[in-house]
């Protein structure tokens, strides 16, 4: 019980709560505040992953190919979108610990990021994941959640790893380009 208060204090300590912020966000204003200016008018979320993470790349994969309408956008944590934003959610730039999502209600982690995404994809099955798993104490969705993320190297390797296949995006290129933001 120790060891698990003492993971809930680290996790409040280093602003995973995953809460959204009360202030506007993808908005012409707050864009140009953060120096987003080609982001598309579709894009209602961006999502930011670790851009060397195979398993993120898939996820990644898996949210554009169930997002029709390109409401996601996405840049990786390391870019300077990435560092911009997270700095603007109030965390360390360098932190790759979590998926951040950074909607019209504010910016959200670990497994609240996961499920607002998935909650919104043409998917009956994940929106229907999505729903139901977000009645999981946050808490237990969190430690579930940082469990993959802490191993995810270990699941499907990194980009540049020899023994590794990367991930590919399987849409036209000039398509999806406006919807990545980092350079």
């Amino acid at each position: 019980m120790a060891m698990m208060n003492r993971r809930i204090g680290l996790l409040e300590a280093r602003g995973r709560e995953g809460l959204g912020h009360s202030r506007a966000y993808l908005n012409p204003q707050s864009n140009q505040k953060l120096g987003l200016t080609s982001v598309p008018s579709t894009c209602r979320s961006i999502l930011l992953f670790d851009g060397v993470c195979n398993m993120c790349n898939a996820w990644v994969n898996l949210v554009i190919d169930n997002d029709p309408k390109g409401e996601f956008c996405f840049a990786s944590l390391q870019s300077d979108v990435g560092k911009k934003l997270l700095q603007d959610a109030g965390r360390d730039p360098n932190d790759l610990s979590s998926l951040l999502l950074a909607d019209e209600q504010g910016y959200w982690f670990e497994s609240n990021a996961a499920l607002r995404v998935a909650k919104r994809l043409n998917s009956p099955v994940l929106t229907s994941a999505g729903t139901v798993l977000s009645g999981v104490p946050r808490i237990v969705r969190d430690q579930a959640y940082r469990v993959v993320a802490d191993n995810r190297y270990s699941f499907l390797g990194r980009i540049g790893d020899m023994d590794t296949p990367r991930c590919k995006i399987g849409k036209d290129a000039q398509v999806l380009k406006a919807r990545f933001l980092d350079d």
